[in-house]
């Protein structure tokens, strides 16, 4: 199910917790763990980690090999730690250097390393920010293939074992049930339906409690339970769940919307990744 994680780190507190949650899914799974630091270098010629290849007669560009050179080294030491500390007989850990932007060499790692989940670290980001350009993790839910987890939350990070699973419960959530199922199994975990009721988009008790039975019924759920939550918006209502119900997770979908779509429509997902305090996984609908 889950083979092969990717964890990004600038080697903050938020990425230590991130690694250590990575660390307990991948005991459970025997996933191999890639650590990735990524490097924000002007220099577009540096493509290889060997920057002492060739001696230029650049003064400036020599200097700015030796700086890399030097940094290179110091990122490795502490790559090394980690990979040594958080290895065990059930968990294999390695780590690879990159230079590039944070969002590319994730989209690249999905496409290139066979990443089947994404798991990191994220601040968040709030008001004009937001608004135009979001923060990484953001970009990386929005458009990422497969299952990405962000952790909020520097504190020692403890396995799910109460999933809110945030929905419209259409058809859509369809091809994304069996990952939701198999995580649910593995972790024997209880998983609550969330239907959030605003008032524009407004249905009776009744019938959303028949359609998230059916949905249980339809995807053969077990240890489950339907819950309906008033609120003004959505992601107010998804968070403020979350956080009187004491859920260890939040999982949601999102469309992967683009450019000016985005703008207009904007993600609830996102938002929530941006704002929710807990963990929160989020998959692509197709």
């Amino acid at each position: 199910m889950i083979k092969h994680i990717l964890v990004p780190t600038d080697f903050s507190p938020l990425a230590h917790s991130a690694l250590q949650f990575a660390v307990r899914i991948a005991e459970k799974t025997g996933a191999r763990i890639q650590l990735s630091h990524i490097i924000e270098s002007p220099s577009a010629t540096y493509n290889s980690l060997d920057v002492m290849g060739q001696v230029e007669s650049d003064d400036d560009f020599l200097e700015e090999k030796i700086f890399t050179k030097l940094l290179v080294d110091r990122v490795k030491l502490r790559l090394e730690k980690l990979t040594k500390e958080n290895s065990s007989d059930r968990v294999k850990v390695n780590y690879k250097v990159y230079f590039d932007s944070p969002y590319r060499s994730i989209m690249d790692r999905i496409k290139h390393d066979g990443v089947d989940m994404i798991i990191m670290g994220t601040k968040g980001a709030s008001g004009i920010q937001e608004m135009l350009v979001g923060s990484n993790a953001e970009k990386v839910v929005r458009h990422s293939d497969v299952p990405v987890i962000t952790i909020k939350s520097e504190n020692e990070p403890r396995l799910p074992q109460k999933m809110v699973f945030a929905s419209d419960f259409s058809e859509d959530m369809d091809h994304v049930m069996p990952f939701i199922k198999d995580l649910q199994n593995l972790l024997e975990a209880e998983l609550q339906l969330l239907r959030i009721n605003t008032p524009n988009d407004f249905h009776t008790s009744r019938s959303l409690e028949d359609l998230m039975s059916k949905f249980a019924d339809k995807h053969g759920l077990k240890n489950w339970s339907q819950h309906i939550y008033c609120d003004i918006v959505e992601e107010d209502g998804i968070i403020y769940f979350s956080e009187e119900h004491d859920a260890d997770m939040i999982i949601m979908p999102t469309h992967g919307r683009k450019g000016f779509s985005r703008l207009l429509a904007g993600s609830i997902s996102e938002d929530v990744v941006n704002h929710a305090h807990r963990p929160v996984l989020t998959l692509k609908i197709r």
